[in-house]
């Protein structure tokens, strides 16, 4: 199918560029110190462990938690040149002209960000199964929230794609991503913390990426927390296509 033809040539992109081995490098270094001063701190003080989990929930969990972190900052610069970068080097006009979909090739384009997303789970999910060799970790919790971390790093992904179809500019591009995966992972809490209007404050705080990602790293699977992310990558996925079917009308 050519949305798994444009899901490849993305990939492949992103591996011709330095910039996904440096990110590659840099998770696996970061992963990697923050397993040594979590076991550390497990070891010298047990009895501290988050919530009485043990190992998977001080030491697994956190890992992942802090891995959707770091790509409020990872997912920007991958996404950016995504359609921002097609603009800039004039190719755009080839891609659009083809005769596809504008829906295939978003689809096509947030698909191969998505298999880099699970090549970059793998560094977590290799480094913490280490964690094996010397004790038992809890299944449940350690693939919840796995699931926690690629539903965060698939939406901040499609979240990414649709801000580089606003732009021909990548860095712009970038900051725009940024801005909107903060407001929908902190500050809308924030925002809806300060109205008084009990519906609208419900509106806002269902919007909150963190609120309905918290679960997954506590070892609870929500169904209504899974249809959420869908819901937000579906609705940027749809924002995207409009955007960019309004752009080759007028080109």
């Amino acid at each position: 199918m050519i949305i798994f033809s444009i899901a490849q040539r993305e990939l492949r992109n992103m591996f011709n560029s330095l910039l996904a081995w440096i990110i590659l490098s840099g998770i696996s270094l970061i992963v990697f110190l923050i397993l040594v001063t979590l076991v550390k701190s497990y070891l010298d003080n047990p009895s501290n462990s988050i919530g009485g989990v043990g190992v998977t929930g001080t030491i697994v969990s956190t890992i992942f938690y802090f891995c959707s972190y770091l790509f409020i900052l990872i997912a920007p610069m991958l996404t950016m040149r995504s359609f921002s970068g097609e603009f800039k080097n004039k190719t755009s006009q080839l891609l659009f002209s083809a005769p596809i979909s504008m829906s295939e090739i978003v689809l096509g384009k947030c698909l191969g960000l998505y298999l880099f997303g699970l090549i970059t789970a793998v560094i977590p999910l290799l480094i913490t199964l280490s964690l094996v060799f010397g004790t038992q970790l809890d299944a449940g919790l350690y693939f919840s929230s796995l699931l926690g971390f690629l539903l965060v790093t698939f939406t901040f992904m499609t979240i990414g794609v649709f801000a580089s179809s606003l732009t021909d500019h990548m860095g712009l591009a970038a900051f725009s991503s940024i801005g909107i995966i903060l407001f929908l992972f902190w500050l809308v809490e924030l925002v809806a913390s300060l109205i008084k209007v009990d519906a609208a404050q419900s509106a806002l705080q269902y919007l909150s990426i963190s609120k309905h990602a918290s679960p997954f790293y506590n070892g609870q699977v929500n169904s209504s927390d899974v249809i959420f992310f869908i819901l937000i990558i579906t609705t940027f996925i749809v924002l995207t296509i409009r955007k960019l079917d309004s752009y080759r009308m007028q080109h």
